[in-house]
């Protein structure tokens, strides 16, 4: 099983960042978005090699003193073959792509 964690923080106080973040998720390609915004959590799906993957990338947004955010992407899944590389990473950095973006 592959598995894959990465932060980024961002100028937005966590209710407009959760916002943004589900919109870039949209925005990224990722579907099956499930906003949990009482619990500041966004899942989402994304097809990789015309399948879906396993397991869903997971967001969370936490707020920090500063009045920023910190949003922790994680994704774990199963790997087809050493050759494709880490597909929770992809997955992670296909996210803070779109962040960027």
């Amino acid at each position: 099983m592959a598995v894959h964690e990465q932060e980024r923080e961002i100028s937005l106080p966590p209710s407009e960042a959760f916002d943004y973040v589900e919109k870039k998720l949209q925005e990224g390609g990722f579907k099956n978005i499930q906003a949990l915004k009482s619990r500041m959590l966004i899942r989402a799906e994304i097809k990789t090699f015309g399948q879906w993957t396993k397991s869903p990338i997971e967001v969370t947004v936490t707020g920090t003193d500063a009045g920023t955010s910190i949003i922790l992407a994680s994704a774990s899944a199963e790997a087809q073959s050493l050759s494709s590389g880490n597909p929770a990473k992809r997955m992670v950095q296909k996210f803070l792509e779109s962040l960027e973006g």
